[in-house]
């Protein structure tokens, strides 16, 4: 069984990230919120209709990683605003939202001037 206990800065953050992120990626912090309300694998998998094992992955990925390992499509500007990476691919340093993944391949070969 796999308990996840968050704050409520953390609780916050998950649902403007739901609000805010695509449906697979809500779908990910819904998992994470109904966990931390204490519901089993179990259950959230039959309300979200996903395998149990799927939930569980996510749930320790949330563990391990915070919202960072959800690798979520969103990422939080300098002033703490959520934002969409087609709209700005650099994250601050307090970017708790924000994935390598978010970054084009074109921008990776900008930030190394010996290229």
């Amino acid at each position: 069984m796999i308990k996840i206990s968050i704050s409520s800065d953390e609780r916050e953050e998950l649902e403007q990230f739901r609000r805010l992120s695509s449906s697979k990626d809500s779908e990910k912090a819904l998992m994470i919120l109904l966990c931390s309300e204490g519901q089993k694998v179990n259950q959230i998998a039959t309300v979200l209709k996903r395998n149990p094992h799927t939930v569980r992955d996510w749930l320790k990925r949330y563990k391990e990683s915070g919202i960072k390992g959800l690798n979520c499509s969103l990422c939080v500007n300098q002033k703490g605003a959520y934002i969409t990476p087609q709209t700005n691919f650099t994250c601050s340093k307090r970017n708790s939202a924000c994935s390598k993944a978010n970054t084009l391949p074109s921008q990776k070969a900008r930030s190394h001037p010996n290229r």
